[in-house]
């Protein structure tokens, strides 16, 4: 084990090996049960998921790594390490973090005091997730505000697309104005964005709230 820490402060190469990356988070592990600071548990952790990154790691073990990531992150209160391990985490195994979101509560204290599993905002997103009800989750996220809106907003980009899905087979004709209402879309600059990943071919000039998208030709008159 000490020379796993040596290591971890010198030779980066040793991270892209799949038997160093398991020892290392048992040494991590380790750590954390010998009382090892969170934002060092964290550092740690953080230089483990690049090595899992670099080589492209998304089996069982990645999982774990992320999921203990974000329990870390939890306890530092650091939103970003927080985002960057639901991210990774909703890419390699989606069911994971929707059990994630739903038992959040157990992980910290600090969600603890923010949210509950039978609040009924958690009640709310589920019933979101499980009707696959993109408009109350946008309502919902609307009445939130702090920790709590930023919790949810991990999902946007997810019921984003569930929305643009529904709308595209429901209508034939939509202002754009419409759409980025509907999927909260705040610029046209970010709806062309998003309709471009969609693989919509358009005149940017001509693009503005006013005009319309035709979903069978995928166009903008």
């Amino acid at each position: 084990m000490d020379k796993i820490g040596s290591l971890s402060r010198s030779d980066q190469t040793e991270f892209k090996k799949r038997d160093f990356q398991e020892k290392y988070y048992s040494y991590i592990l380790k750590r954390i049960e010998d009382g090892e600071r969170a934002d060092n548990s964290l550092i740690a952790l953080r230089k483990l998921r690049q090595g899992l990154i670099a080589t492209n790691r998304s089996d069982k073990f990645a999982v774990k790594v992320y999921k203990t990531s974000f329990d870390i992150a939890l306890r530092c209160k650091n939103n970003d390490e927080i985002r960057l391990a639901l991210t990774r985490l909703s890419e390699i195994d989606n069911n994971h973090v929707w059990h994630q979101l739903f038992e959040i509560n157990q992980l910290s204290n600090r969600v603890n005091s923010v949210i509950h599993s039978t609040d009924r905002l958690v009640q709310k997103l589920r019933r979101c997730i499980l009707d696959c009800n993109y408009h109350s989750y946008f309502e919902l996220i609307d009445s939130l505000s702090g920790y709590q809106k930023s919790m949810m907003l991990l999902l946007v980009d997810k019921f984003r697309h569930l929305a643009y899905s529904i709308i595209a087979k429901a209508y034939l004709k939509l202002p754009i104005g419409i759409l980025m209402h509907r999927l909260r879309l705040e610029s046209e600059s970010t709806c062309m964005e998003f309709l471009q990943q969609q693989n919509w071919l358009f005149d940017a000039s001509n693009f503005s709230s006013s005009t319309t998208l035709n979903f069978k030709t995928r166009t903008v008159t």
